[in-house]
């Protein structure tokens, strides 16, 4: 596949369903927006919070971002913060939140497979998180963006679920009952969100499984060295039945049975020239 090559009717279909989703994902228990507003409470987990390190001062790109609880999570910790979602519903509520709340940030709608010149070299930090690489049709054309945007010595940080849980989940992250995606979209219907099962609503989305080979192999073809890899036998939210919370805030499995990596992260670097 050419870097920037992107069927547009599958990125139509998956921004509908995300436009669609977004009201009921801002009025949900499952994002408690009046807790981020009310009690100064972040919207990030412990592995993400561990992997970025002091965000103070630093000029950071959110990717994926949705309608930037995380985003502005960042900006509460001194970040200086540009959020990108292709959805235009997720970043009209993000900009709202943000003048609510008085926290400021940039956030702009954009596919982040597709990163315009407006962007280039200008960041410390690029993250994205959870739930964001099975939307992605061309890993190379994201990379190539992640790279883009990065200033030199800037770093790349991931956290995603495990690719591995679809096969013994049945495909609940990316539609795949299988390790391995063959290169093509899943498509399917769905009614309801995750935030609420019964929400009256119905979309189209396309998603692809891409191993954990893919991802790693996209990052160093475009030139960033990757500087850390970790799989986590736990996950920071209740996925699955067999899940429960321990004291630490994440949820293991049930007797710590720990059989397969819940989670994986990625720390990647963009290369200082030399000259």
């Amino acid at each position: 596949m050419a870097p920037n090559k992107i069927n547009l009717e599958f990125l139509k279909a998956n921004r509908d369903g995300w436009n669609v989703r977004t009201p009921v994902h801002v009025k949900s228990d499952f994002y408690d927006v009046a807790s981020f507003q009310k009690t100064g409470k972040l919207s990030l987990n412990p592995p993400e919070l561990k992997l970025l390190g002091n965000v103070k001062g630093k000029r950071l790109l959110h990717l994926q971002c949705h309608f930037g609880l995380d985003t502005l999570s960042l900006a509460k910790l001194g970040a200086i913060t540009t959020g990108v979602d292709f959805s235009d519903v997720s970043i009209e509520a993000a900009n709202n939140l943000s003048k609510e709340m008085g926290i400021p940030s940039t956030f702009i709608c954009s596919d982040v497979q597709n990163l315009d010149d407006r962007f280039l070299g200008e960041f410390d930090i690029v993250y994205t998180s959870y739930g964001v690489i099975p939307w992605l049709e061309n890993l190379s054309a994201w990379a190539a963006g992640i790279f883009a945007c990065l200033k030199p010595g800037g770093r790349f940080v991931l956290v995603e679920y495990h690719p591995i849980i679809d096969l013994f989940h049945g495909g609940q992250i990316s539609g795949w009952d299988s390790y391995f995606g063959q290169g093509k979209p899943n498509e399917k219907v769905v009614s309801g969100t995750y935030t609420d099962r019964t929400a009256q609503i119905t979309f189209k989305r396309y998603t692809w499984q891409h191993n954990i080979s893919e991802v790693v192999m996209a990052i160093v073809l475009v030139g960033l060295i990757i500087r850390d890899i970790k799989e986590y036998p736990y996950c920071s939210y209740p996925l699955f039945p067999e899940l429960e919370l321990q004291k630490n805030g994440m949820w293991f499995p049930k007797n710590n049975k720990c059989r397969i990596p819940y989670m994986y992260s990625l720390i990647a670097e963009k290369p200082i020239a030399i000259s």
